[in-house]
């Protein structure tokens, strides 16, 4: 992505890189979480750079890791946070909370619907949630 490629190159990302090393130590958090020593070599978002670009210079938002760790935070072939990335991201949820008002949003559940009017139709619809105090009929004989 273009727009990424350039804000890893720009100055206040730069600057802001090695601040965030050097408020870690320039040792990896996550292996430091095990009491493990290991250099960081890169800087992880915790909430990605491409789905949440306003948080690109937060802080709160940034880790130091080893690349070798960092490979376990995300799906290579999707680029979505797994594992050890989903941790950060709950540990820093009320950061994300304060910042935006709301929690992430929960990934939307794909409904197929029939009949399809094409072979790839698919529509996100979000979940009905039951409702309370919600009475049901029961026929009487």
């Amino acid at each position: 992505m273009k727009t990424s490629k350039s804000f890893y190159k720009s100055k206040a990302w730069l600057r802001k890189r090695e601040r965030i090393l050097r408020r870690d130590g320039y040792m990896c958090q996550e292996s430091r979480r095990f009491g493990r020593t290991k250099p960081a070599e890169m800087i992880h978002h915790i909430y990605p750079l491409e789905e949440y670009p306003e948080l690109a210079l937060e802080d709160w938002n940034l880790i130091s890791l080893a690349n070798n760790v960092h490979n376990t935070f995300h799906d290579r072939n999707s680029n979505k946070i797994i594992g050890r990335g989903l941790y950060w991201q709950k540990k820093f949820r009320s950061e994300f909370e304060k910042f935006f008002g709301a929690p992430p949003p929960l990934s939307p559940i794909p409904i197929l619907t029939f009949p399809p009017k094409s072979m790839v139709e698919i529509s996100l619809a979000p979940i009905p949630q039951k409702k309370q105090n919600q009475t049901q009929y029961t026929p009487k004989h």
